[in-house]
């Protein structure tokens, strides 16, 4: 009887014990480390008289991919180190500052994904967050995924506009347009 009042009791707590282990969540598939030198993130601004080019670098990034297909990742955008393309380095510098990114207090952003739907083999929505600038917003977009491709690599793009007043951006309303065009190209292994 002492015996199985021990075992009884060993039993206990030990379930008692396990309850309080966190389970470590399980990562299905495959991951892939963005590539920061070969993906960026290009944009279009423009204004009633111009418009201006340039792209955001990255800074890391995490893709998963299971069975050949993207479901869901993860990427850190180095806001500080914005470059204008077009020449206008004044911009650039302006885009620095608190009336646009704020990169003294924001000077990264990030990017998860939360959904993938296929529409075919290589088209899919993507649904995801976008933490710039201390907000969150639901961004959602049709992607390209050209190949997921373990020896050669993951390649995917996008194209699509965001409103920058969601961002909390409104300087040069009424001259510069609020929809900015957004090109992303990521090259993950």
């Amino acid at each position: 009887m002492k015996n199985l009042t021990s075992k009884i009791s060993f039993l206990i707590l030990s379930i008692v014990f396990l309850s309080f282990i966190t389970p470590t969540p399980k990562i299905v598939g495959d991951i892939y480390n963005v590539d920061i030198q070969k993906s960026k993130i290009d944009f279009v601004a423009h204004k009633k008289s111009n418009y201006h080019t340039g792209f955001f670098p990255l800074q890391s990034g995490t893709l998963q991919v299971e069975n050949g297909k993207l479901t869901g990742g993860k990427f850190t955008i180095d806001m500080a180190n914005l470059k204008v393309t077009d020449g206008a380095d004044d911009l650039g510098k302006h885009l620095l500052k608190p009336d646009f990114f704020d990169v003294s207090k924001f000077p990264i952003a990030n990017f998860t994904i939360n959904k993938v739907s296929y529409i075919n083999d290589q088209d899919c929505n993507i649904e995801g967050s976008l933490n710039c600038k201390g907000l969150s917003i639901a961004v959602n977009f049709k992607a390209t995924i050209e190949s997921t491709n373990k020896e050669k690599g993951l390649f995917a793009h996008a194209y699509f506009n965001i409103d920058k007043t969601t961002l909390g951006i409104s300087y040069g309303e009424g001259n510069i347009n609020k929809q900015v065009q957004i090109a992303v190209y990521l090259f993950a292994k």
